[in-house]
C-alpha cells in the first residue's frame, strides 16, 4: 500500500499507529472501568480479583515472549493481527460467571495485549524515524485518550444500568473499527524505507546495563500506570464509597490528564528539559496519590488520581526516547527491551497491590505506588544520560 504523505511525511502510518494506540488504550480503559462491578458481581475478595489480574499478567508475558517468534512477520502485521484478536477477547470477561472463567478470559485478553504492546511501540519507533521528528508522546497521548474513552464509556453503560457484558461488546466494536482503519492505512516497515532486519527488534534479549537501568525506571513508571488502571475504580467504590458509575471516573480522571500531559509533552520537554520534567512529574504523582489516600472522598480522590495522571504522563515517552538513543543497541531494539522490562511493572504491580491489600488494606497497599514515584525521582539522575 502506498502511504499517504504530508510534506514528505508518512501521514497514513502515523494515523494508523495512532489508531492502534487509541484502540489499545480503549480496551485497557474498559477493562479497568469494569473491575469494580466484576468484583461485586462475582463476589471476589481483593485476592480473588488479584488472581484475575495475575491471569491477565500471565497472558501478557506469554504474548511478550511470542513477540520474538513473530518478529519475522514484521511489527505492522503483528500489531494488526494481535489488535483484532484483542478486540474479540475483550468481550469475554463480561461473559464470565465465576473466577475461573474470568481468569481464562483475562489470560486471553492479556495474551493479545502483550503482543500489541511490543509491536505497536516498535512500529511507532519506525514511524517516528520516517517522520524525522519526535512524535512518540503523541502516540502515548492517544493511548491515554483511549483509556479515558474506554473507562468513561464503561462508566456510562453501568450508570444506565446495563451489565458489563454490554459495555465490553460496545468497546469491542469500537476497537475493531479503529483497527480496521489502521489496517487500511498502515504501510509496512519496508515501505517506510526501513531495512527488513529491523523487524527483528521486536524480539526480547537481555538488556545492557544502561538499558536495564532505563528499564528499571520504566518498570516503576508502568507499575504506577497499572496500579491506577486496575485499582483506582476499586478504591473509589470500596474505600471512598462511590457508586459504580462514579467509580469509573477515577481512572477516567487519571487518563484524561495523562492524555493532556502527553499532548503538550514534546513542547514541555523541549522547553524545560527531560530530567526536570521527569523529576517534577514523580513529585506530582506522589502528591496526587497522597491526596487520594488521605482524603478518601470521591471527588477529592478523583482529583488526586488526575494529578497522578499529569505527573506520570511523560515518564514513559521520555524513557522510550532515552532507550531509542542508547548507543548499545539499535533504536527499535532498545525500545523493545525497555518496553518489555517496563511492561512487567504494569503486569505485576496490580496483583502485588491486591495481595498486599488483603494483608493490610487497599489504602496501605497503594503506598507501593507512592514509593515507586519516590524511587523514580531519586534514581533518575543516576541512571539516565544527560
Amino acid at each position: 500500500m502506498t502511504d499517504l504523505a504530508l510534506s514528505g511525511k508518512p501521514l497514513g502510518a502515523r494515523v494508523a499507529a495512532t489508531a492502534v494506540f487509541l484502540a489499545n488504550g480503549s480496551s485497557i480503559g474498559a477493562w479497568a472501568g469494569s473491575l469494580p462491578v466484576l468484583k461485586q458481581n462475582l463476589s471476589l475478595s481483593a485476592s480473588g480479583l488479584s488472581l484475575a489480574l495475575f491471569a491477565f499478567a500471565s497472558g501478557s508475558i506469554v504474548g511478550l515472549a511470542s513477540a520474538g517468534w513473530l518478529a519475522k512477520f514484521g511489527s505492522q502485521r503483528t500489531m494488526i493481527i494481535a489488535a483484532f484478536g484483542s478486540a474479540i477477547c475483550l468481550g469475554l470477561p463480561g461473559l464470565a460467571s465465576a473466577l475461573p472463567a474470568l481468569a481464562l478470559a483475562a489470560f486471553l485478553f492479556g495474551l493479545c495485549n502483550g503482543l500489541i504492546d511490543v509491536s505497536m511501540n516498535t512500529y511507532a519507533t519506525t514511524v517516528q524515524r520516517a517522520w524525522r521528528a519526535p512524535i512518540m508522546s503523541s502516540f502515548h497521548a492517544a493511548f491515554s485518550l483511549g483509556g479515558l474513552l474506554g473507562a468513561a464509556g464503561m462508566g456510562i453503560v453501568l450508570a444506565h444500568h446495563f451489565d458489563a457484558a454490554t459495555g465490553f461488546l460496545a468497546a469491542s466494536i469500537w476497537m475493531a473499527l479503529l483497527i480496521l482503519l489502521a489496517a487500511l492505512l498502515a504501510p509496512s516497515e519496508a515501505q517506510l524505507n526501513e531495512a527488513e532486519p529491523e523487524a527483528g527488534a521486536h524480539a526480547f534479549s537481555w538488556p545492557s546495563p544502561a538499558l536495564f537501568g532505563i528499564g528499571f525506571l520504566c518498570f516503576l513508571a508502568m507499575l504506577i500506570e497499572g496500579a491506577l488502571a486496575d485499582w483506582s475504580g476499586v478504591y473509589l467504590s470500596t474505600v471512598a464509597g462511590a457508586t459504580q458509575g462514579a467509580a469509573a471516573a477515577g481512572y477516567a480522571g487519571f487518563a484524561v490528564m495523562m492524555a493532556f500531559g502527553r499532548l503538550i509533552g514534546d513542547r514541555v520537554v523541549a522547553t524545560f528539559g527531560g530530567m526536570p520534567v521527569l523529576r517534577l512529574g514523580a513529585f506530582v504523582v506522589a502528591l496526587g496519590l497522597a491526596i487520594a489516600l488521605v482524603l478518601p472522598v470521591p471527588i477529592i480522590a478523583t482529583f488526586g488520581f488526575a494529578l497522578v495522571g499529569i505527573g506520570a504522563s511523560n515518564t514513559v515517552p521520555l524513557l522510550f526516547t532515552a532507550a531509542g538513543q542508547s548507543r548499545t543497541s539499535a533504536p527499535a531494539m532498545g525500545i523493545a527491551m525497555v518496553a518489555t522490562v517496563g511492561y512487567a511493572g504494569f503486569l505485576l504491580g496490580p496483583p502485588m497491590i491486591g495481595f498486599a491489600a488483603d494483608l493490610s488494606s487497599l489504602r496501605i497497599a497503594l503506598l507501593i505506588v507512592l514509593a515507586a514515584a519516590a524511587l523514580i525521582a531519586w534514581t533518575a539522575g543516576r541512571i539516565l544520560p544527560r
